[in-house]
């Protein structure tokens, strides 16, 4: 059995003339392989719907094995299951920038507030006199 294609080799540009140009979305290494994890994991979720349709029970067959079906299914269904994949990946990348975005902005917001607060009292020192017999010292 040969390994599956990678998903990005798939979203290059269009294989005839006819079919329309996909472009390839922005995603880091991260966003490319949520991309391959969720279009397994939907690939997974279908082969088992379809053994369950054909009578049959997923827990009798190993992880392996449905594995293996699940790859076929992807070749197959590739067109469907990528695009939709991508997507999902695109909103938690979004997401995860919002949320990184939040904390910079708490961060910002809490030294400025360390800044503001931390006024600098004028030195409180002792109040000496001008003859350093008053002060305590011996000469």
């Amino acid at each position: 059995m040969e390994p599956p294609l990678p998903l990005r080799q798939d979203l290059s540009g269009p294989k005839d003339k006819d079919e329309p140009s996909m472009a390839t979305p922005k995603l880091d290494w991260r966003g490319w392989r949520a991309v391959k994890v969720l279009a397994m994991r939907a690939a997974i979720i279908a082969v088992k719907a379809r053994l369950r349709e054909q009578g049959r029970k997923p827990q009798w067959y190993s992880h392996k094995e449905v594995v293996v079906m699940a790859e076929d299914y992807i070749r197959e269904h590739r067109a469907e299951l990528v695009p939709r994949a991508i997507v999902i990946a695109q909103e938690f990348e979004a997401e995860e920038e919002r949320r990184r975005e939040w904390q910079r902005q708490r961060r910002r917001e809490r030294n400025s507030k360390d800044l503001r607060s931390a006024r600098r009292s004028e030195p409180q020192g002792l109040s000496l006199c001008k003859s350093h017999a008053q002060n305590g010292d011996a000469k």
